[in-house]
């Protein structure tokens, strides 16, 4: 199993003074997008959002095309893009051209998002989002592989052959996933071949447990002839060096949630899409000592280890690790990525590396 590390950008209100200059987080990413190649990460996957309130990463494409020139082998990707409201045939494009100039070193995961905001904003329909995100995603396969493609799809249409002018590097195409909380979403990768990107606690909700999800995916992908797909499952993390330590990264993590959830309740669009709002009343009860694997890998490196084992026996592909939650400041963040080679990762093969 490989681990790869994954950022949402997050600086949310609730931490107030400790939130972060949006633009240095730029710089500050980038640093550990480079840490994370040179410890040995399989992987870095950043999160698309818009407006200042939550993740302060509109425009993934561009940022990847930068970490691809400073970074020498690490995968790079976003996690994810709201294919809904972005027209495939652009992202194919993107992400075609990022492939190329990074070396074939590009992943593509798209979903619908959590944001109802975001649709409103771009002028598409968050209703008929998961229509819109299985056509998109066909679509974006299709152009990377037929040349001379036309397309008759309820919501896209190619009418005149169109072939594009730059194709990915990794053939037949990069490989592409889709995040995934709910059931239907689940069965959507399935039936289209291609992988899914999963978290604990929003499947959790929604299948009563991270491994049963898993145990859907692997049976309806083998039923749509798929039997081969990969599995991305994305964790909060915090190595803990003292017990202290431990409940500081539960504190952290449950003040973060709360402030997700003060966001949502501050929206007009009351339309409830993540598996966090639904939870609310769960979530509002909780104390710092309730945080547990489901949300947040904490405690010493055995305890991370024996959960991502467990992933591992499930058959997860790679664990992507958000190690720099709730305004964690930089070198914080760079520490815990040194912590994690050095101490996890000698237990997983061939993702172990050595320190710098």
């Amino acid at each position: 199993m490989q681990l790869g590390y994954f950022s949402l950008f997050d600086n949310l209100p609730i931490f107030g003074e400790a939130r972060r200059d949006p633009a240095a987080m730029l710089g500050e990413l980038a640093e550990e997008a480079v840490a994370a190649d040179e410890l040995g990460f399989s992987s870095f996957w950043v999160a698309e959002h818009h407006g200042p309130h939550f993740g302060q990463l509109p425009a993934p494409a561009p940022y990847l095309g930068y970490l691809a020139a400073i970074t020498k082998r690490i995968t790079l990707g976003p996690a994810c893009v709201i294919l809904p409201a972005s027209h495939p045939v652009r992202v194919a494009e993107e992400y075609a051209v990022l492939d190329r100039l990074s070396g074939g070193r590009i992943a593509l995961a798209v979903g619908r998002g959590n944001e109802p905001s975001d649709y409103t904003l771009f002028g598409a329909d968050y209703d008929k989002s998961r229509e819109l995100l299985r056509e998109g995603t066909d679509l974006i396969v299709k152009l990377w592989t037929e040349p001379g493609l036309t397309y008759h799809g309820e919501h896209y249409r190619i009418d005149e052959p169109f072939t594009l002018n730059q194709y990915p590097v990794q053939r037949p195409h990069p490989p592409i996933s889709i995040a995934a909380y709910s059931p239907p979403t689940v069965q959507m990768a399935a039936d289209l071949g291609v992988d899914l990107m999963l978290s604990p606690f929003g499947v959790g909700m929604a299948f009563s447990g991270l491994d049963k999800a898993v145990a859907a995916f692997r049976d309806a992908a083998a039923k749509a002839g798929h039997p081969n797909l990969k599995m991305i499952c994305s964790y909060y993390c915090a190595v803990s060096e003292s017990p202290a330590d431990t409940e500081r990264h539960q504190a952290r993590l449950l003040k973060f949630v709360h402030g997700l959830l003060e966001i949502a309740a501050a929206k007009p669009d009351n339309r409830v899409s993540t598996p966090l709002s639904a939870a609310r009343q769960r979530v509002l009860q909780m104390r710092p000592s309730d945080i547990g694997p489901d949300m947040l890998l904490t405690g010493d490196p055995e305890s991370i280890i024996k959960t991502l084992k467990w992933c591992e026996s499930l058959g997860i592909d790679e664990v992507i690790l958000d190690v720099n939650f709730g305004c964690y400041p930089h070198r914080e963040t760079m520490r815990q990525l040194e912590l994690l080679a050095r101490e996890v990762f000698p237990a997983f093969e061939p993702a172990g590396a050595a320190t710098r």
